[in-house]
């Protein structure tokens, strides 16, 4: 039983990598597909020819990097992958201080009921 690797790019999600596996396994001559979403690695088992399992995976709407896979040909053989750090963002400006806190204001004093407001000299 041949073994092949290919790197898959384009997927968004579990589901995608899901999809590829079961439309490359339903192909004739292979025996299994596992596809590792994180790594993007798809590794076919049987004897189905490079060419048709990417032509396959390029019906489902994703694209095989380097043209024919990582491993297209050499079989048994897998692509080693470096990673490197993500740049950070740039942090964000210093915020502003916060304003003062604001102070309530009271109403004038109201005279008590019965007593009159106005001014005697008015």
């Amino acid at each position: 039983m041949d073994e092949q690797r290919f790197q898959i790019a384009g997927m968004d999600c579990a589901d995608c990598a899901r999809s590829i596996e079961k439309g490359v396994a339903r192909l004739d001559e292979v025996d299994s597909a596992e596809l590792n979403f994180t790594t993007g690695t798809l590794c076919v088992r049987g004897s189905a020819p490079a060419e048709r399992v990417v032509a396959r995976v390029r019906e489902l709407g994703y694209d095989v990097e380097d043209g024919r896979g990582a491993g297209a040909g050499a079989q048994g053989s897998t692509a080693s992958l470096e990673l490197s750090p993500a740049p950070r963002p740039p942090l964000p400006p210093a915020l502003p201080p916060p304003p003062p806190p604001r102070t309530r204001r009271t109403p004038p004093a109201r005279p008590p009921a019965g007593v009159c407001s106005a001014r005697p000299w008015d």
